[in-house]
């Protein structure tokens, strides 16, 4: 039973190189002073007091996994904090510059509107000058005409 918890207790302490908070374990718990303590009560124990021997290492496994848990929760929200902050501003990034190509898309899409109706007034203005100049045509052939 002793051996399963330590065993436990070892596992947890992980490491995973892909994250800085990772990088040097994510719980910089150092178990030296677990051992120790275990050892000692051990080396003082005899056979006739192994119950309380039991007693004692199951009280301070307990305590230890209470220390660790406590720790992870303090980590994980920790890290659970940057990864949201880190999520956050990738998602504002994001944002600004779909927010700038969408004014600079409006701005080029306003321009060209623009530049559409001054060509439609201008072939407009053209297209009545002509008339115009038609008009005066027919009017000087009629009068030739006579």
């Amino acid at each position: 039973m002793v051996s399963s918890l330590v065993n436990q207790y070892e596992n947890i302490i992980y490491k995973n190189e892909q994250e800085d908070e990772f990088e040097h374990g994510f719980l910089l718990k150092n178990n030296d002073i677990f051992s120790s303590t275990v050892f000692n009560l051990m080396s003082k124990k005899s056979l006739k007091t192994i119950s309380t021997l039991d007693e004692n290492l199951q009280k301070i496994i307990q305590k230890e996994f209470e220390d660790l848990s406590l720790s992870v929760q303090s980590r994980a929200i920790s890290l659970s904090e940057k990864v949201l902050e880190n999520l956050f501003n990738t998602f504002d990034y994001s944002m600004k510059t779909l927010e700038d190509k969408l004014k600079t898309n409006e701005e080029l899409l306003k321009q060209e509107i623009q530049n559409i109706q001054e060509d439609e007034d201008s072939r407009l203005e053209k297209s009545l000058n002509l008339h115009h100049k038609l008009q005066i045509i027919k009017e000087i052939n009629k009068r030739c005409s006579l």
